[in-house]
């Protein structure tokens, strides 16, 4: 009778494992899009009070959206990272005058910086910028194979 008993409980803990690791890759699946979400919602808010602001007494064309768009792979969490970040830096454009900008010093804004996430080093390339109501911007990581430990 004990082996039976024994059995069951190795079974039942083995069930238990089995599951427990199927529904933490599920819940890790569900937080990543709540991340990306959350993300979202955090630059729709923000674009839309510099929109109401400069559509308050602004005829000409005004830049409505920012667009970063990372070329990686692969790597989701840090391509959303990236992406706010990008978002975040050239928030300052939103509800801008295109007759304002300098076109040409956009993309120094990103280009060539070095941001570390998750202990990985990542150099920015900046490939291609387009300006009208979105701004729109192409950029390719490099991330650093190691970090220098210290």
């Amino acid at each position: 009778m004990r082996a039976k008993e024994a059995a069951f409980l190795l079974g039942f803990l083995c069930g238990c494992l089995v599951m427990n690791i199927y529904f933490g890759a599920k819940l890790e699946q569900v937080y990543q899009e709540r991340d990306t979400l959350l993300a979202s919602i955090a630059d729709k808010d923000s674009r839309l009070e510099q929109l109401e602001k400069a559509l308050a007494g602004s005829g000409s064309l005004i830049i409505k959206e920012i667009q970063p768009n990372i070329i990686l792979k692969g790597n989701r969490l840090l391509q959303l990272e990236l992406e706010k970040m990008t978002r975040q830096w050239l928030d300052i454009f939103l509800g801008r005058e295109l007759s304002s900008l300098d076109p040409a010093a956009i993309p120094f804004i990103i280009d060539g910086r070095t941001v570390t996430i998750n202990d990985q080093r990542i150099h920015l390339h900046v490939e291609t910028t387009i300006i009208s109501d979105k701004l729109i911007i192409f950029i390719r990581p490099e991330i650093e194979n190691n970090l220098p430990d210290g």
